[in-house]
């Protein structure tokens, strides 16, 4: 897996695997959004996060890259500077499923926080309900 990705190259893959649909390129295209997400989380946003979150967020934000490599033009560019450079694309898109893949969690952590203060709140009412099960019929036990 590259650990610099090199634009010249990387654009030249994507032309070429576009020409031809040769599964070796895409292969190595895969490599280097790989090499990108993985990269783009060692920033200090995305460190705090456990492993497996981290291995769902890189799956999510490779996805979306093969999902734009389709969308993706090397000749648009609305200034001169990010013309052909398909790594600040890509780091892009991976930027943003990144966040909303931490959108998600954190709804997903809202949602389950007022359930888990639920549960206390059953367990505790389920030991008082086994101390008036004793008193009531202690045969039970």
């Amino acid at each position: 897996m590259p650990n610099y990705i090199e634009n010249d190259e990387f654009i030249k893959l994507i032309l070429i695997y576009r020409k031809t649909g040769n599964k070796i390129l895409y292969n190595e295209i895969g490599k280097r959004f790989l090499a990108i997400a993985k990269n783009q989380l060692r920033l200090p946003i995305f460190i705090n996060y456990s492993q497996d979150r981290h291995h769902e967020m890189i799956s999510d934000a490779v996805f979306y890259m093969t999902k734009n490599l389709s969308d993706y033009d090397p000749m648009f560019a609305s200034d001169d500077v990010s013309k052909g450079n398909p790594f600040s694309y890509f780091t892009t898109v991976a930027r943003r499923a990144f966040f909303q893949k931490i959108a998600e969690y954190k709804k997903r952590d809202a949602m389950f926080k007022p359930i888990n203060y639920i549960d206390n709140i059953q367990s505790s009412v389920c030991r008082k309900s086994t101390v008036f099960r004793d008193i009531i019929d202690p045969e039970i036990n």
